[in-house]
């Protein structure tokens, strides 16, 4: 398994699921928060990746951190993609109005 890959399973990032901003579809709005709009045409574990590396890498350019999304999604196994979708959607379902 990808150490990457790996490294996000193991994170403990909260999760809110909220409409963001026009030409946002997720982001790191504290230490351990990450927003996901589910209005985006694309996977939430992709954008959950893509947050991840983010904050795992804050210095990497956006092009870089896109490069390196790609690349883990096209070589992650099914099973990981699996653990990835059941560690973001298996918890309580948290939207911006519970976190205030």
């Amino acid at each position: 398994m990808n150490p990457l890959i790996q490294r996000i399973l193991e994170a403990r990032f909260k999760v809110v699921f909220r409409r963001l901003g026009r030409n946002v579809i997720g982001q790191f709005t504290a230490p351990d928060l990450i927003e996901i709009d589910l209005r985006a045409r694309i996977s939430p574990v992709k954008i959950y990746i893509h947050e991840c590396i983010h904050r795992f890498y804050p210095d990497w350019s956006e092009t870089r951190v896109v490069a390196e999304e790609n690349m883990i999604w096209r070589k992650t196994s099914r099973y990981s993609r699996f653990l990835l979708y059941r560690k973001l959607f298996n918890r309580k379902f948290r939207t911006a109005e519970d976190e205030q």
